[in-house]
């Protein structure tokens, strides 16, 4: 195709620009892939004949899994059998042929805590100080309980004599309950 641009002074370049793109070859448009489909805050029911059943919203909801479905459940699995009627869930949702939805991966009572540090509450307990949403800096009075192992990685330290009180941090863990963490991942502030 010929474009002709006609001379005007100061925007024939202007009108020869969106015509030249406006003709542009087809090979430049790319398939973006729709995004990743997450179901949160699902609570485990149970699981029966390659369904996982769990409520949503108070709303039971059947999701195709397979056996090796892998799942995180404060460690790597390579199965289902962890999973305990009350499990909070975070699932990767993909489909099917017949357009029903399937788990692709599972997280189990995951959590992850901004903070900061307060003091030990024990040999393997550490308290943490949630950060108040939509605060500049400000944390609750409410301390969580983190249990940190030898099988738990710090970053931005040496293990556990770098967790000093005071030190902003991250816990990424497995929720124990309202109150507990176990701790699989601590990132320090390295201020």
């Amino acid at each position: 195709m010929k474009i002709v641009c006609h001379r005007m002074p100061g925007i024939v370049l202007l009108l020869c620009g969106i015509a030249a793109n406006a003709y542009a070859p087809a090979e430049r448009i790319m398939f973006v892939e729709p995004p990743l489909r997450i179901l949160t805050q699902c609570e485990f029911r149970e699981i029966r004949s390659g369904k996982l059943t769990c409520s949503q919203d108070g709303w039971p909801r059947d999701i195709a899994v397979a056996a090796t479905t892998p799942m995180w459940k404060g460690k790597d699995f390579s199965d289902l059998r962890g999973l305990t009627p009350g499990d909070l869930l975070d699932i990767k949702l993909g489909i099917d042929s017949d357009s029903h939805d399937v788990a692709l991966f599972i997280w189990a009572n995951l959590v992850s805590l901004e903070g900061v540090l307060g003091r030990p509450a024990g040999s393997r307990w550490f308290l943490v100080h949630p950060l108040i949403p939509f605060s500049i800096g400000k944390v609750s009075d409410e301390p969580i309980f983190a249990w940190v192992d030898n099988s738990t990685s710090i970053l931005g330290g040496s293990g556990t004599g770098a967790m000093r009180q005071g030190v902003p941090v991250i816990v990424i863990g497995e929720r124990l309950d309202a109150r507990r963490i176990r701790a699989t991942r601590i990132a320090l502030s390295t201020r």
